[in-house]
């Protein structure tokens, strides 16, 4: 048992915390619904995400949203303006009484880049989409509530990771980003790598399985050596 730990603490310790949730499960696939696009299409998601040549990010939002998706928004635009390689991002908008000029205007108005794709459904549809996803949409008199998150999709519809909140490490999002497309695309090493980030409390309990099991191998034999010098009761003098 404890050879075992410590390879698990060698192999899964190195992995940070923080960044993406990852999913990777073959059967995990987004709806596939039919949307609208500020590029005047309608499309099915999966033929939208089809036509990437990496995952998409796409990022749910309203576009009357007065705090959390401008600052969510222009977060994402400022890290991945580190990249080295583009990456395609959809900003859905979930709210059921807003148009598609309304989310132009708030795409216009935050200056967000203009290959990123603005997209809306049906309030059937996009429930559908969002429920599945655990992402709640709750109305107010003034707007929604809903929690900050966004969710990195395969080409294929696989929902690949989500990540919660804005408060995010750039350095820390490209590089779970770069593991993202390692793990898209052949090869044994970026699979390893995932499992990995993907197991990291693992990690935790084989480094911790690597110094107990380490400290219990240095004082085992301590003990032993001490038991075998003690004498028997009938071997003590009177």
């Amino acid at each position: 048992m404890i050879p075992f730990l410590i390879v698990l603490g060698l192999f899964w310790a190195p992995s940070g915390f923080g960044g993406f949730e990852f999913h990777f499960r073959e059967d995990a696939l987004v709806q596939n619904i039919e949307v609208s696009s500020t590029k005047g299409t309608k499309d099915f998601l999966w033929d939208l995400l089809a036509r990437e040549k990496r995952p998409t990010i796409l990022v749910p939002m309203f576009a009357h949203c007065p705090d959390i998706c401008p600052t969510q928004v222009k977060k994402l635009q400022a890290v991945l303006a580190q990249a080295k390689e583009r990456w395609p991002v959809m900003i859905f908008s979930f709210a059921f009484d807003e148009s598609m000029a309304e989310l132009k205007e708030f795409m216009k108005t935050h200056d967000l880049p203009p290959d990123w794709l603005g997209i809306r459904a049906s309030k059937q549809a996009t429930l559908d989409f969002f429920t599945p996803l655990k992402y709640p949409i709750m109305t107010r008199k003034d707007g929604y509530d809903h929690q900050a998150s966004l969710y990195v999709l395969s080409k294929r519809g696989q929902k690949l990771a989500t990540l919660y909140g804005f408060d995010y490490d750039p350095e820390t999002f490209l590089s779970d980003l770069e593991l993202i497309a390692k793990k898209t695309e052949p090869g044994v090493w970026g699979r390893l790598s995932l499992m990995a980030k993907d197991f990291e409390m693992v990690g935790v309990i084989g480094l911790w399985g690597l110094l107990f099991g380490g400290g219990f191998l240095m004082v085992w034999p301590l003990v032993r050596q001490k038991d075998q010098s003690l004498p028997e009761k009938g071997d003590a003098k009177s």
